[in-house]
């Protein structure tokens, strides 16, 4: 597996206002987004530092990664269902471009998959080399993976603000979280609100408290268990609760 082989070029950015420019307004890729990339950097610095001889860790590892996959099916889903429609009528060339970038993300995963399960069944002095070209293979998934979801951040989120009125994409949005089971929802929130800044945080938590009360409730709860003491005691104070 090579980087070229994993995922498909990115287009190119002319200078730094372009960096910069197709990051203001509304952004459905955000929160999830940067969940996604958590994930990704604890899971590789995991496995980097990986004890193989304590069963407990690998396994522990392993059912990390497989969790990662399991957000990433779920994650590219949504995409598929709700978001690609909208991509292909207003810019169909970026459709085509994220079509294909996901086939060889999923044909990626794939790959890792095999690997984490050659890790499983492996024991002795092999499970040392077995680690290791995961861990190899992993850091590189993980940096393709971050310039597909740049393109979808700097390109096709900008394509979307100026064809679609933010309102609709604001339902979209909601739609797509309304979906989610609780369970799936709960798991996702712990990684979202880890890697969010404290605006961020607020901000959903005001959404959230307008839900109905056991919603809110079940997001407080999440966000005691994933934050840390001070973090959560800054969104309280933010939100105005004790």
């Amino acid at each position: 597996m090579t980087t070229n082989q994993l995922i498909r070029p990115i287009p190119s950015t002319a200078d730094l206002t372009d960096l910069i420019d197709p990051t203001e307004g509304y952004d459905f890729y955000r929160e999830i987004h940067k969940g996604i990339r958590l994930s990704m950097f604890e899971l590789v610095l995991d496995i980097g530092r990986l004890d193989v001889t304590d069963a407990i860790a690998v396994d522990r590892a392993l059912a990390d990664h497989q969790a990662l996959f399991d957000m990433l099916d779920l994650h590219h889903a949504h995409e598929d269902t709700w978001i690609q429609p909208l991509i292909v009528e207003h810019a169909p060339g970026l459709g085509r471009l994220i079509e294909a970038q996901h086939d060889d993300v999923h044909e990626g995963m794939a790959h890792l998959s095999t690997l984490a399960d050659r890790l499983a069944d492996t024991a002795g002095a092999r499970r040392s080399v077995a680690a290791h070209r995961l861990y190899l293979d992993l850091s590189e998934f993980t940096s393709v993976y971050l310039a597909h979801q740049l393109v979808e951040e700097t390109a096709v989120m900008p394509a979307l603000r100026a064809a679609v009125p933010t309102d609709e994409l604001i339902a979209l949005d909601q739609s797509i979280r309304s979906s989610i089971p609780p369970d799936a929802m709960a798991h996702l929130l712990g990684f979202v609100l880890r890697a969010m800044n404290l605006d961020e945080r607020a901000e959903l938590g005001i959404g959230m408290s307008m839900a109905p009360p056991e919603v809110f409730a079940g997001f407080r709860s999440v966000a005691a268990k994933s934050l840390t003491a001070d973090e959560w005691t800054q969104v309280t104070n933010r939100l105005g609760i004790a």
